[in-house]
C-alpha cells in the first residue's frame, strides 16, 4: 500500500507579551518581578554575545543560578496568589514563566483562572499552553528518534531559509534513493530554531495567513520535488505536513533536516 511522506517542522523559539501601563500603584511583588525578569534578559543577552566554550559554561552556570531563584519565587508566589495581576507584574512574569518548563501546568492553570475572570492577558495563557504542546511534541520526537537505532541521518539545510537548496542536496537524493524501498514509511524531519516568532509561524505557515504568504513553503516544495526522481512513491504533490516550535535562548536561525528510514506512525507500525 503507497504511503504518504511526512513531514514535521519543529520551531524552537521565545516569546513574550505586551501589557498596557495601568494606572494602579505598583507592588513589591511588581517591583520584584521586573527586576527578575530584568536579570533574565541580561544574562541571556551575553550568552548570546559569547564565542568561548570556557565563557560558555560561566554563563550557563550563571543562568542556572538565577533560573533557580526566579523559578521558585514565581512558582512559589503563583501556588500561593494565583496568576499576578498587571500591578503585580504579569507582564514579567510571563517572561520568567515562558523558561521555566517544569512548571509549566502550574502557570498554565493559574492562567486559566485568571482568564476566566478577565484578570490576565489571554494571549499568555495561549502562548503558554503552545509552548506546552509543542514541547511535549518535539521531547516526544526526540525519544522515537533514539527509537530508530541509527535509521537517519541529519543534514544542515538553513540555506533553505533563505529559498536556496542545501549543499548538500546530491547526498540526501542518494540517501533517499537509496531507503525509498524500506518496508516502513520513510519520514523528513525539519527542526528550525530562532528566537523570532512571527518569521518562523510566517516561515512555515503558522501565522494564520494564506498560503501565498507563507515564506518557506516554496523552497518546502522545492526540495520535495527534487526527491521525486529518486523515489516517486513517496514523493508527490500534496504530502502531509505536521508543524509545530518549542522555544530556545539564541538568535541565530538554524535550519536542520532529517532523514529517517524506519519512520512510525503514532502507534508505532
Amino acid at each position: 500500500m503507497l504511503r504518504t511522506f511526512r513531514v514535521v517542522a519543529l520551531f524552537l523559539m521565545t516569546c513574550t507579551s505586551a501589557y498596557g501601563q495601568g494606572t494602579e500603584p505598583k507592588t513589591e511583588t511588581y517591583n520584584k518581578l521586573k527586576a527578575m525578569a530584568e536579570e533574565d534578559a541580561q544574562v541571556r543577552v551575553i550568552l548570546d554575545k559569547v564565542a568561548d566554550s570556557l565563557n560558555l559554561a560561566k554563563v550557563n552556570r550563571k543562568i542556572e543560578y538565577t533560573d533557580s531563584l526566579h523559578f521558585e519565587y514565581l512558582n512559589n508566589y503563583v501556588k500561593k496568589n494565583g496568576w499576578p495581576v498587571a500591578n503585580d507584574g504579569a507582564e514579567y512574569a510571563i517572561k520568567l514563566a515562558v523558561h521555566d518548563h517544569e512548571h509549566y501546568d502550574v502557570y498554565i492553570q493559574a492562567l486559566k483562572k485568571a482568564a476566566e475572570k478577565g484578570a490576565t492577558n489571554r494571549a499568555d495563557l495561549e502562548l503558554l499552553q503552545d509552548l506546552a504542546n509543542d514541547e511535549k511534541r518535539y521531547s516526544d520526537f526526540q525519544k522515537r528518534l533514539k527509537s530508530y537505532k541509527g535509521k537517519y541521518m541529519r543534514f544542515e539545510v538553513s540555506s533553505m531559509l533563505q529559498n536556496k537548496l542545501p549543499a548538500s542536496l546530491e547526498r540526501i537524493q542518494k540517501l533517499v534513493k537509496a531507503h525509498c524501498t524500506e518496508p516502513r514509511l520513510m519520514g523528513m524531519v525539519y527542526a528550525i530554531s530562532c528566537r523570532c516568532e512571527r518569521t518562523a509561524k510566517l516561515w512555515m505557515g503558522q501565522a494564520g495567513v494564506s498560503m501565498e504568504h507563507v515564506t518557506g513553503k516554496d523552497i518546502l516544495s522545492q526540495l520535495n520535488n527534487e526527491m521525486a526522481d529518486y523515489c516517486p512513491q513517496r514523493f508527490y504533490d500534496g504530502c502531509c505536513w505536521s508543524i509545530s516550535y518549542i522555544p530556545a535562548e539564541h538568535k541565530y536561525t538554524k535550519l536542520v533536516l532529517y532523514v529517517i528510514w524506519d519512520w512510525r506512525d503514532d502507534k508505532g507500525d
